[in-house]
């Protein structure tokens, strides 16, 4: 007998467990193909998965700090702009996203953080690039429109 028909609490352990593998593996793929720095806690802020450039964000690494609050892990440089009380807003709010400076990295990130079954979402994207040309381009602007001689632009 090759094919045995198992009947029971068993065998619906054994789908539950397959099903599960296959769910995580799901799970872990759109995870890491999700760009930038990304962070899962469970609906009571505790820290269920992280992956990224989360190096110095948190107080120690990734392994270790599973299972614990958020307010306790960050680094205290990073609490403006990724502890509860900074997410929360960005939860309950119909703006979904905020653009903020870290002194510390001296990077600019956006930050998207959304709830739902079954905890809170946060990914941070290093946007420093598109925030300096952003500031060259208005620097330029206003010094072209303020100039009194004729500019020529050699490329």
């Amino acid at each position: 007998m090759d094919h045995l028909v198992k009947i029971g609490p068993e065998a619906d352990r054994e789908h539950l467990v397959e099903d599960l593998i296959k769910l995580n593996a799901l799970v872990s793929g759109f995870f890491e193909s999700v760009p930038g720095t990304f962070i899962v806690l469970d609906s009571r802020w505790h820290l269920i998965y992280a992956r990224g450039e989360i190096e110095g964000i948190f107080t120690d690494n990734k392994i270790s700090l599973r299972g614990k609050h958020l307010d306790e892990i960050i680094q205290k440089d990073y609490a403006h702009f990724l502890s509860s009380r900074a997410i929360e807003p960005l939860i309950t709010t119909k703006e979904k996203t905020a653009v903020r400076y870290s002194n510390k990295l001296h990077k600019w990130f956006m930050i998207s953080a959304c709830e739902s079954y079954p905890g809170i979402f946060i990914r941070l994207e290093d946007i420093t690039k598109d925030q300096m040309m952003k500031r060259l381009l208005i620097l330029n602007e206003f010094s072209v429109s303020r100039t009194v001689d004729m500019v020529f632009w050699i490329m």
